[in-house]
């Protein structure tokens, strides 16, 4: 029998979530604005930022622009360097990550302390295509597209005074609903097999996951999780009460010098954990 959760001494956590789409700006306008972006969504007292769709030259700068501890997990190599990120600049739109790369990172304020290095899980490898491909008849091209961005879950464990808990963060596959619940599923199960079914755990980032359009969210509910955004980008919890959210942020949120930042709104949510 699962022990119940002492609630006497909560911890109020503040979570954003943020694909940031190398930062694009919305319309695109040729320029990134990482560091504004990055500064922005940073700048008031939250807790933990999941970041999707960063560059990964970006990575050894977030602690510095967001004054967080910080936490990358490369999806795709780089290529050609500074070359590269030049090429891409020029139509920033098209190329995306093609020659940038792209990751994930989690950043941590100071309430969360990082207990060990985190650990990376490739969602969609070969072996796992190849069963899903499989049992769903899926086509030899949309094996060949699935397998063409490598989606990764990181998952970090930290502690909230005295409370250890996991903060998993992923960008999953945006073509087939069916796919990104797969990645889900095995997000969730890395997460699980983390920190066990009392542990405080946080889902987040860009899931490719309507609500209305899956009963994923569903069974989450019934293990413990709570209710998802209305959106793709989403912040779940479990073992912890939700308290506020989780909402898209208003267009406003993220308007930086007249241009919005990214074609995707911040998720916020509140959470109190036990500690």
């Amino acid at each position: 029998m699962r022990k119940p959760l002492d609630y006497s001494a909560l911890l109020r956590l503040l979570a954003r979530t943020w694909n940031i789409a190398h930062g694009r700006t919305q319309p695109d306008s040729g320029v990134s604005r990482l560091e504004e972006l990055v500064r922005l969504v940073t700048s008031d007292d939250v807790d933990i930022v999941a970041l999707q769709e960063v560059p990964v030259s970006a990575l050894p700068s977030l602690a510095r622009w967001s004054g967080m501890q910080a936490y990358g997990a490369v999806a795709m190599r780089s290529y050609a360097g500074a070359f590269g990120r030049w090429v891409t600049s020029l139509d920033p739109a098209r190329l995306r990550s093609a020659l940038t790369g792209q990751a994930n990172a989690v950043l941590l304020g100071p309430a969360l302390e990082t207990l060990e290095a985190q650990e990376v899980l490739t969602l969609n490898p070969r072996d796992v295509r190849a069963g899903v491909g499989l049992s769903l008849g899926l086509e030899r091209s949309v094996l060949a597209r699935w397998a063409r961005n490598r989606r990764v879950c990181q998952a970090v464990r930290v502690r909230a005074h005295g409370t250890a808990m996991v903060v998993a963060n992923m960008h999953l596959t945006h073509f087939d609903t069916r796919l990104a619940e797969v990645e889900l599923r095995r997000a969730e199960a890395l997460a699980s097999q983390l920190c066990g079914t009392t542990t405080p755990t946080l889902l987040a980032g860009d899931l490719n996951i309507p609500a209305a359009e899956t009963h994923v969210f569903d069974r989450l509910l019934v293990a413990g999780y709570t209710r998802p955004a209305e959106g793709i980008d989403h912040l779940l919890g479990s073992n912890m009460t939700l308290v506020r959210g989780p909402e898209a942020l208003a267009d406003s949120a993220r308007t930086h010098d007249g241009s919005m930042l990214s074609d995707h709104p911040i998720v916020e949510a509140a959470f109190e954990v036990p500690v």
